[in-house]
């Protein structure tokens, strides 16, 4: 079976359910425990570009772009970020809490 047709086959059979929107559900004070377990590695440091928690100038195109957008940036990787921030083991509340935990600081 070619390539391409193993990897529509595997996202087929993922659940049919979107991640939560961090402005409807994500819990910051759930989120801090994610943030300092899974994010703060890099986000703390500003490894790779990734925006430090708590610098509103980093943030600011970001948070343009919307929260949902943000939340897929977590869930699919984007840039030096792997998919799912590197928690593979993260759910997508999980995800959204950490961001709206970070995103509570720089508002």
């Amino acid at each position: 079976m070619p390539r391409t047709t193993l990897v529509l086959a595997a996202l087929l059979a993922l659940p049919a359910t979107a991640p939560a929107a961090p402005g409807a559900g994500g819990d910051p004070a759930a989120g801090q425990a994610v943030y300092q377990q899974r994010c703060r590695l890099c986000h703390d440091r500003g490894m790779m570009g990734a925006p430090r928690l708590g610098d509103r100038a980093a943030w600011e195109d970001r948070l343009a772009k919307g929260e949902e957008a943000l939340l897929q940036s977590v869930v699919r990787g984007l840039k030096g970020m792997p998919p799912r921030g590197g928690c593979r083991s993260c759910t997508d509340e999980e995800l959204a809490d950490a961001l709206a935990y970070m995103l509570k600081q720089v508002r």
